[in-house]
């Protein structure tokens, strides 16, 4: 009998030390920020007009130049919204709020990803210290082995960085969020560059954990249909860590097509170029542009969006 309940105290106890220790260093700053009038401070509401938002990780930052995009559209509501360390139910977060205050028709594509317990490194201009406290909790539940707490308490440790940026109170637009225009390019290996057999071959049934995701990812569309918003999901083209191409490649199989943007074989192929790297997991402004390039393909043929359709046409 004590044996069988050590685990589940040793999993409790960590998951108090882990809540408590990260609402310490959140509340240096308590009240200090409002999410919801800093989010509008990044994004033009008084332009009615429907959004095109990416949401998402680094990844995400440093694959959609935006200004390629509104040269093309000629529109000026395109928003790249990717964080450095932002992980899945970050991302979940600002989608669900950016569903609330968008005009109808805008849309907003979402980096299919893995969770983390830690938030992303400028997480200040989207997330509150109850939202990031929230989210812990709610990555905890994600959580399929009890040794994964050894990890996320690594991650605690080592977030000095992420609570130092927390004083800083001017919230105004900063080089943080916005698309990385970056020509350095990386002499190692491409191996990370995912290939379309990769996800293509992909067809298994979903564990719990995997099924936890889906339903955020169902709760998402259905609020998007809602308010009349489109939601697409979409899977980064490299990714260093195996363990996120297990976890994710499955799931991102089973959303609905008209719900996802899957890469055709030929970009695929075309992005391993090694050019197009700034590391082992971002592309330089080189695989950016290309990277946009089938971003806009993908746009003109979204018929879900009337606005956006007639305006890329």
């Amino acid at each position: 009998m004590l044996s069988s309940t050590k685990p589940s105290l040793l999993k409790f106890t960590s998951y108090v030390f882990i809540v408590v220790l990260f609402s310490i260093g959140c509340r240096t700053v308590v009240n200090m920020i409002n999410t919801a009038d800093e989010l509008k401070k990044q994004i033009d509401f008084a332009n009615k007009s429907p959004k095109i938002y990416f949401v998402g990780t680094s990844r995400v930052r440093r694959s959609v130049n935006t200004d390629q995009l509104q040269k093309t559209f000629k529109l000026k509501g395109i928003y790249n919204l990717g964080l450095s360390k932002s992980s899945f139910l970050y991302n979940y977060l600002l989608a669900k709020r950016l569903i609330k205050i968008s005009p109808p028709q805008s849309t907003i594509f979402i980096e299919l990803c893995s969770s983390q317990p830690t938030p992303p490194v400028s997480y200040k201009y989207f997330f509150s210290e109850t939202d990031c406290i929230n989210l812990l909790k709610l990555h905890l539940t994600l959580s399929e082995k009890i040794e994964k707490i050894d990890n996320i308490i690594f991650h605690f440790l080592s977030l000095k960085e992420s609570i130092k940026i927390l004083f800083e109170s001017n919230l105004t637009l900063k080089p943080e969020i916005g698309y990385v225009n970056d020509s350095s390019i990386y002499k190692g290996s491409n191996k990370t560059v995912i290939t379309f057999q990769e996800i293509a071959n992909v067809n298994k049934e979903l564990n719990p954990v995997q099924h936890k995701y889906l339903h955020f990812i169902e709760e998402l569309i259905n609020e998007g249909k809602e308010n009349n918003i489109n939601i697409i999901f979409f899977v980064p083209t490299t990714i260093k860590d195996i363990k996120e191409k297990t976890l994710t490649f499955p799931i991102f199989n089973k959303i609905l097509p008209e719900n996802r943007w899957f890469y055709s074989p030929l970009f695929l192929n075309n992005m391993k170029k090694r050019s197009y790297l700034f590391d082992e997991n971002h592309l330089n402004k080189y695989g950016a542009k290309i990277y946009t390039d089938e971003l806009i393909k993908k746009i003109r043929t979204m018929d879900k969006s009337p606005y956006i359709h007639s305006q890329a046409l």
